[in-house]
């Protein structure tokens, strides 16, 4: 059974965590936004309420770096969207990997690798 959906489920448009990694001096810029290609519902019962951020570096134990949380889904008519940016001073090279949790649909993730 698989807990977690991947760019592969449908749905993936609005729920796969969009991943951009940039190099700025000796961090790493992480850049995830939920909804991208297709914005996800904001509601009360039904939106992205975390994403998670993995490293895996190569070889050694997963690092786990951040978890941004969006809690603001239309009261009093405030929203927050499911977009951040995270500084990462990262050990060598591996992959970042994002999960998604939508409150109806559950886990999504997505990985990218890291020069």
């Amino acid at each position: 059974m698989t807990y977690i959906k991947d760019i592969h489920k449908e749905g993936k448009e609005k729920h796969i965590p969009e991943l951009s990694v940039t190099k700025e001096g000796d961090l790493y810029r992480i850049e995830i936004e939920v909804g991208k290609e297709v914005k996800h519902p904001n509601l009360a019962n039904h939106n992205i309420n975390w994403v998670d951020i993995y490293f895996y570096p190569e070889g050694k134990e997963i690092v786990h770096l951040a978890r941004v949380e969006f809690k603001a889904h239309g009261e009093f008519n405030n929203y927050t969207e499911p977009k951040a940016i995270i500084y990462a001073k990262l050990d060598g090279k591996g992959k970042i990997v994002a999960i998604s949790y939508c409150t109806l649909h559950g886990l999504w993730q997505k990985e990218i690798e890291i020069p």
